[in-house]
């Protein structure tokens, strides 16, 4: 299955155009950050994608400086009980407070890192009643900010790496679920800029 995960950085999306080129039969939207932002594109974009029958599912960015509850439940929130065909997913990745300045996740000991992400992922899962969330990383990032902690096995992993034949699988994981092989794809009807373009195992 080919997907592509957009933001408002998309713009409207012409789902009959990208559809039919044959590059999109899915789509991820990123619906929040934090505790309050909510992406200015996402209802009109699963709107549309609704109407014309994409299969879709929606991602928080996690940021490291906001309560898990109230990350939790700012996405639960905005999903307003509408999940989509997809299973939610968290999105974490290094995170920076201005250009040039630190890695936020690392001002944070380890420990507290992966209780975020967990807590988060827990509240969900209660929220929706899905049984299991995506999480999208790159394998550095769980190497090196998440340590391969085995805890992180509940979730389902959405890898993002490029140039290469096959994704690097970090443990504690075995497997993916999707993989963001390029953030520079063209998609007909997507935005006029770079694509984010997934596969699913």
């Amino acid at each position: 299955m080919k997907l592509v995960d957009i933001s408002h950085h998309n713009g409207a999306i012409n789902w009959a155009s990208a559809t039919a080129s044959g590059d999109v039969d899915a789509v991820y939207m990123k619906a929040t950050q934090g505790a309050s932002y909510v992406d200015p594109m996402f209802f009109a974009n699963r709107e549309s994608a609704k109407e014309i029958g994409v299969p879709l599912g929606c991602y928080h960015y996690v940021t490291p400086t906001d309560q898990a509850s109230d990350q939790a439940a700012h996405f639960l929130n905005v999903l307003g009980g509408t999940v989509g065909e997809l299973a939610p997913a968290l999105d974490c990745e290094s995170t920076y407070s201005q250009p040039g300045g630190a890695e936020q996740w690392a001002q944070i000991p380890m420990e507290q890192r992966i209780q975020k992400i967990l807590k988060i992922g827990a509240a969900v899962v209660a929220g929706t009643g899905v049984p299991r969330l995506a999480l999208y990383c790159s394998p550095s990032f769980v190497d090196e900010m998440l340590g391969n902690d085995p805890r992180l096995a509940v979730f389902d992993l959405w890898i993002a790496e490029y140039g290469v034949v096959a994704p690097r699988i970090p443990a504690p994981f075995t497997s993916y679920l999707y993989w963001q092989n390029s953030e520079s794809g063209t998609v007909p009807g997507v935005g006029s800029g770079d694509v984010d373009t997934d596969v699913s195992a």
